[in-house]
């Protein structure tokens, strides 16, 4: 199935290794990630470390602990070389995120 971002791209379905935790890559490196899916295997996706010592277990926990408080949709937040947008809510649960590389993490893999 093929979907639309904002800017009119193409985003591409993709199936994490579990074969449940849905993600999107976007042809400028975006990634839009359920916030359900594993803390573990988000960082994995994105490259980043993440503390072995951490109270949550999830993206939307990481989002959560980055913004430090609940955020609202649109709300963005800059950590480890990506952008990271609220791009969905299902009432307070953070349903999706969109993680967007900088601009400068993208001229360093060129």
């Amino acid at each position: 199935m093929w979907l639309l971002d904002r800017s009119g791209k193409a985003l591409l379905w993709l199936l994490g290794q579990r074969g449940d935790a849905e993600e999107k890559v976007s042809e400028d490196g975006s990634f839009l990630i359920s916030g359900w899916m594993p803390a573990l295997e988000f960082a994995e996706l994105l490259k980043i470390s993440l503390p072995s010592s951490r109270q949550y277990q999830t993206c939307a926990g990481f989002v959560l602990h980055e913004f430090g408080a609940i955020p609202n949709v649109g709300d963005r937040i800059e950590s480890h070389d990506w952008q990271f947008e609220i791009v969905d809510l299902d009432g307070r649960r953070i349903d999706k995120v969109l993680a967007t590389p900088l601009r400068n993490q993208m001229a360093s893999k060129a």
